[in-house]
């Protein structure tokens, strides 16, 4: 469960940039001449920038112009985007709830309450809001993104959890971890640089937990590698509930982990 209250990233760019802008191609999975309703689409992981996002659901609401009240789903996976299914964890099968974890942006459009905006959900179709990037459309101003390193924006990673075993022996420490943001946006060449953990015997848990977590990461691509060094932080707050974790990403480098044995 995540606890963090942080703010909505609201960004903004500028309206000139819809001429100029490179619309990824995409596939449909749904009618998209619907007026309401869920809609999904996929396209390829290499176009998946926040500048081919904005111009993607600029474009669509131009192309539709119909819609009353839309959500549309992008997903990179044409397989997670046909087993999607909302709804809680335990009513989902094992594809739906990787697909789940596979929404990685949604355009959402409701002309009646004046809602138009694109949202970027590194946790996918459970992230919090606090977790969220939220674009204003139309845009004005700078295109940033909720969690990022060096501009390259943080699309996706899996749940980061602690270890079970390790809060209830309450280790508490820091391991640090270097690497390359690939082109592609996968880290790769992933070294720990240092680790404190006391009591010493829950080091190569706790790193291991990081490593895995770290190693999911996804940035969006671009034509350059990207040096990264993130310290994951594991803490006890016996203010939080009992069996509680709370997980908060202070990008570009830490990650913090508190939890209550």
């Amino acid at each position: 469960m995540r606890t963090v209250p942080c703010i909505v990233v609201i960004v903004l760019l500028g309206i000139s940039s819809l001429a100029q802008c490179h619309m990824p191609d995409y596939r449909r999975l749904d009618d998209m001449k619907v007026r309401r309703g869920l809609v999904r689409i996929t396209i390829r992981p290499n176009d998946f920038t926040l500048k081919n996002l904005v111009c993607l659901a600029q474009t669509l609401k131009q192309r539709y112009p119909d819609w009353e009240n839309i959500n549309v789903l992008i997903f990179t996976s044409r397989d997670a985007a046909k087993h999607f299914a909302a709804g809680p964890r335990v009513e989902l099968s094992a594809a739906a709830d990787k697909a789940q974890r596979e929404l990685h942006a949604m355009y959402e459009f409701n002309r009646n309450e004046t809602v138009d905006q694109l949202s970027i959900l590194p946790l996918g179709y459970r992230t919090d809001s606090s977790d969220a990037t939220v674009i204003k459309l139309p845009l004005v101003g700078d295109l940033h993104c909720r969690y990022e390193v060096r501009t390259r924006c943080l699309i996706g990673t899996d749940n980061l959890q602690y270890p079970y075993e390790s809060l209830k022996a309450g280790a508490t420490g820091k391991i640090t971890f270097t690497g390359t943001i690939a082109r592609d946006g996968r880290i790769v060449a992933l070294q720990a640089s240092g680790a404190t953990v006391s009591p010493s015997a829950e080091k190569t848990v706790l790193q291991d937990a990081a490593r895995r977590n770290l190693s999911s990461w996804r940035f969006e691509p671009s034509n350059v590698e990207d040096p990264i060094r993130i310290t994951f932080e594991y803490m006890t707050d016996r203010l939080l509930g009992h069996n509680l974790t709370d997980i908060s990403f202070q990008l570009p480098n830490q990650v913090t982990i508190k939890g209550n044995p």
